[in-house]
């Protein structure tokens, strides 16, 4: 049919989509193939399907921004505070040459025969059937007092705290020495506890 110059199509079409109906229309009306436009409007469409996939993926961000907003604080709170308390725990350690070591009253023998006349092993690690080698720290004091005793490697609770206690009631140590003068130095020992 033409209606004032232009060729009208009228008429309903079943079982084809939208985006392959325009081609033809605009085809029709421009002289082009409607193979060359397919491929544009089907552009057209995905780019309209992106948006409205975009405007729901807005709204899932929207509503997960105070959720992120607040892992976000919470994190930046964690690592403020880890700074903070990093910076008052810390201590200069310095590195000094020792001439003479701190050394046990009478001797390596004399430590030795300490640890073993005051240990006592708890029954009931004894009965768990622990056994095994206590690593114990402390600082021998520029006066040869022994402090700040602590459990660098445990095996059973029990064992941990009489090793402590072994090592907290020491007697006092020949302290070590450097340029002439008593110095504080850390020493580390292993208790070893062992089954009959």
């Amino acid at each position: 049919m033409c209606v004032g110059g232009f060729n009208t199509v009228s008429g309903k079409i079943f079982g084809c989509s939208a985006v392959y109906l325009f081609p033809v229309l605009i085809s029709d009306t421009i002289t082009i193939s409607s193979s060359y436009l397919l491929p544009v409007f089907r552009i057209f469409s995905y780019i309209r399907l992106l948006f409205r996939k975009e405007k729901n993926m807005r709204r899932k961000i929207l509503r997960q921004l105070p959720l992120i907003t607040m892992i976000f604080l919470i994190l930046s709170g964690l690592v403020l505070s880890s700074s903070c308390t990093g910076k008052k725990d810390k201590k200069k350690k310095e590195t000094t040459v020792v001439e003479e070591k701190p050394h046990f009253p009478g001797g390596q023998n004399a430590l030795v025969s300490y640890i073993s006349q005051n240990i006592r092993y708890p029954e009931e690690a004894r009965s768990d059937s622990a056994s095994g080698q206590v690593l114990v720290s402390f600082i021998i004091t520029s006066e040869g007092k022994v402090t700040d005793a602590k459990v660098d490697q445990g095996i059973h609770d029990l064992l941990d705290k009489e090793a402590l206690r072994v090592v907290e009631n020491m007697p006092d140590w020949e302290p070590a020495v450097s340029n002439g003068e008593p110095i504080e130095v850390s020493m580390q020992i292993p208790i070893t506890f062992k089954l009959d």
